[in-house]
């Protein structure tokens, strides 16, 4: 038995077809489409496309398409879309359109954004038990290298096999990592996708973690984010005898 934390640190494809399975069908579905996972965004970038949805009778009809979308594979979704999910929990399960502000550049802030309400999608209260997930991800893997004394972040990795018109690609895997900081006052989630990555030890965790961390520490410094609880400084080595 382990707890939900657990399942998104290790990743547990049986745990997530397990937790999924005691949802009904036609439910999960529903909520996919609710979600808008077949949807063009509503920004303002062009080119932005829809991902793509098995129908209702498909996923309600074959076990095994609810069981792979339950660890986010049988669809397909943009970076972008998934940006705006985990979005949607850092704003307390409000979605938002995405739209265009300022890149990072040396010597430049972050333009403000446009104070859109969204719309509410999910229970506040489930989103910020999901964001506690998240951030004991991030504190317990060590390892994963995005953790900062004082600041509190959370974050999932991610790795996917690639398809091409519906058969997927041997070898061919997407891997990313996503992170929401701060977990007490969310003002950015950050995103880092690599397509089709090269070597044996290649994983969000691996790959794209180590990038998104450079991006955590830049926009640490240029927005001038404050410590979220204060940093306990390392004890002094003792002196030689």
């Amino acid at each position: 038995m382990i707890d939900f934390p657990t399942v998104l640190q290790v990743s547990s494809n049986v745990a997530m077809v397990q937790a999924m399975s005691r949802l009904p069908r036609d439910r999960y579905w529903n909520w996919l489409k609710r979600l808008g996972i077949d949807a063009p965004i509503d920004t303002d970038l062009p080119g932005a496309v829809a991902g793509e949805l098995k129908s209702r009778q498909a996923f309600t009809s074959q076990a095994i398409e609810p069981a792979v979308a339950a660890f986010g594979q049988g669809f397909s979704l943009t970076p972008l879309k998934l940006l705006q999910l985990h979005a949607m929990l850092a704003n307390g399960g409000r979605l938002v359109s995405p739209h265009i502000t300022r890149g990072l550049r040396s010597g430049d802030a972050l333009a403000s954004t446009s104070a859109a309400p969204g719309v509410t999608m999910l229970d506040p209260k489930a989103t910020r038990t999901v964001m506690g997930w998240m951030e004991q991800v991030v504190e317990r893997s060590k390892s994963l290298g995005i953790a900062i004394p004082g600041y509190r972040i959370g974050g999932k990795t991610g790795t996917a096999q690639k398809a091409d018109r519906g058969v997927y690609i041997p070898g061919a895997l997407i891997t990313s990592f996503v992170g929401h900081l701060p977990i007490n006052d969310p003002r950015y989630v950050v995103l880092v996708v690599v397509d089709e990555p090269k070597g044996g030890n290649a994983y969000g965790s691996t790959v794209a973690a180590p990038v998104a961390r450079q991006i955590i520490d830049a926009l640490l410094v240029l927005e001038r984010i404050p410590p979220s609880r204060p940093v306990t400084p390392a004890p002094s080595p003792a002196p030689a005898g």
